[in-house]
């Protein structure tokens, strides 16, 4: 599988459909400092090497949520921080 086959894409509908809610938009701020779950492909690699090849396997880690992209944000980001020293921390 290749990288560009695991995308997703959201649709506005310009009419409501019958017996369904709508999900609302989320406009908070409060993931900061919140434990996310990430699952899906992407490249291997470790803090020393960097990322390397795609190896096509699905994983999946845990991290917590401490940047944004965008202003306002429009996209939340961690980083694989040294876990021995908060000064690391790229964002």
């Amino acid at each position: 599988m290749a990288s560009s086959d695991s995308d997703f894409g959201l649709v506005h509908l310009s009419t409501s459909v019958a017996g369904v809610t709508p999900a609302t938009l989320y406009t908070g701020s409060s993931e900061f400092g919140q434990t996310a779950t990430f699952v899906g492909f992407g490249f291997t690699g470790t803090g020393l090497t960097g990322y390397k090849t795609l190896d096509n396997l699905k994983g999946a880690f845990q991290n917590v949520i401490d940047g944004d992209f965008g202003n306002p944000a429009v996209l939340l980001g961690c980083v694989f921080d040294n876990p021995h020293s908060t000064a690391d921390n790229a964002f």
